[in-house]
């Protein structure tokens, strides 16, 4: 079944996907060949975006805007080869057995190993630090709802935890902050307000953790 262009007033087939949300892939219009050019030249991902939010989805997009974990030290990382090391990254979200087996494929290779080692010697690996408990967020929960503009969930969880604070599942007493984004779900908002819970929108939560404008 062919499906035409989704551009208003074209009757030609639509076979080129055009994404719907920024930030999700899943929802896309089909455009035809000419309208998908017009859609990329003025597609513009950054509209709307503070400098502080561009600026931290260009941070976050190197790691696939996915939470990350350190090593805690490159003698961790060059001790990979070990096989209990393998098994221990299967406790890391995102990391499966298709992963491990490229990981194990590559320290396998002995060529790999040499360049490693080399690099061992000439680089200066500071080990990673441990974040204090004394941090902007320390002794405050967060609960999130709704959709976030250039930030995932993961990566505010993640923020928060690095800042000494907490995230929890559900609207309660023990909520601190609920941080709105688009489409919030009502009835979380109207719980946090009926119990008294400070409601904040994503620039009032950058700016907690003085990244705001």
């Amino acid at each position: 079944m062919k499906i035409i262009c989704d551009w208003e007033n074209c009757k030609e087939i639509g076979a080129y996907k055009a994404p719907v949300e920024k930030d999700n892939s899943k929802k896309y219009r089909l455009l035809c060949l000419n309208h998908i050019k017009i859609f990329n030249k003025n597609w513009n991902y950054f509209e709307n975006m503070n400098d502080q939010e561009i600026e931290f989805f260009i941070k976050s997009d190197l790691t696939w805007h996915k939470s990350t974990k350190t090593f805690g030290s490159s003698d961790n990382f060059f001790n990979l080869s070990d096989k209990n090391h393998f098994v221990d990254l299967l406790n890391i979200d995102g990391i499966g057995d298709t992963q491990i087996n490229s990981l194990k494929s590559f320290f396998s290779n002995k060529s790999n190993i040499r360049v490693l080692n080399e690099l061992e010697k000439i680089l200066i690996i500071k080990n990673a630090v441990q974040n204090s408990n004394n941090g902007l967020l320390k002794n405050k929960t967060f609960l999130v709802t709704g959709k976030l503009n250039g930030i995932s969930r993961a990566e505010v969880k993640s923020l928060i935890e690095e800042n000494s604070g907490k995230t929890i599942s559900s609207v309660s007493k023990k909520l601190n902050f609920l941080i709105i984004g688009e489409k919030p779900t009502n009835k979380k908002v109207d719980y946090a307000k009926q119990l008294k819970i400070k409601v904040i929108d994503q620039a009032e939560f950058l700016k907690m953790l003085n990244k705001s404008s």
